[in-house]
């Protein structure tokens, strides 16, 4: 009757360290999801105040403001939009107009910045952006990598 006794508490213990263990487990995996899909599920307000952030620094630089230059700052943009860019500049004799600005010159006010979610998923973003009243939109495109990057820009016709 002892040794029963004794079986019977020790397979407690082990079924009690083998639940703690499994729930451990668990929640570590749980954790580890909830931080992986935290950047993807970002709000439309942290999307636009990514592109907002970006397009500021770059009329400050092109304004003269800083010399701190983040068009192509890896940061904000994707490395596919850093490549293109590249290649862009290598295969021509100098582009006409700033292609992130979609212009040749600064708008004059920049604090009529305007930016807007157009559409999202998981893992990608379209936002409408204007520089100043008057100008057209240019459309940027995000995708989600690590983190949430300038993919496109596309200038207005």
């Amino acid at each position: 009757m002892r040794l029963l006794g004794e079986l019977n508490c020790r397979a407690k213990v082990i079924l009690t360290t083998l639940l703690i263990l499994g729930l451990g487990t668990s929640f570590v995996a749980l954790l580890i999801t909830a931080r992986t899909n935290s950047n993807i599920h970002q709000s439309s307000e942290d999307l636009s105040a990514l592109v907002t952030t970006y397009y500021k620094g770059v009329l400050q630089n092109r304004s003269g403001e800083t010399a701190n230059d983040i068009s192509l700052d890896p940061f904000f943009v994707s490395d596919a939009l850093i490549a293109h860019f590249r290649k862009l500049e290598d295969d021509s004799d100098g582009i006409s107009y700033d292609p992130f600005i979609c212009a040749q010159d600064v708008p004059k006010n920049s604090a009529d910045l305007s930016v807007d979610l157009i559409a999202s998923t998981d893992s990608s973003a379209e936002i409408s952006v204007v520089l100043a009243r008057g100008w057209g939109t240019i459309i940027v495109s995000l995708v989600h990598e690590k983190d949430w990057k300038i993919n496109s820009i596309t200038c207005p016709l």
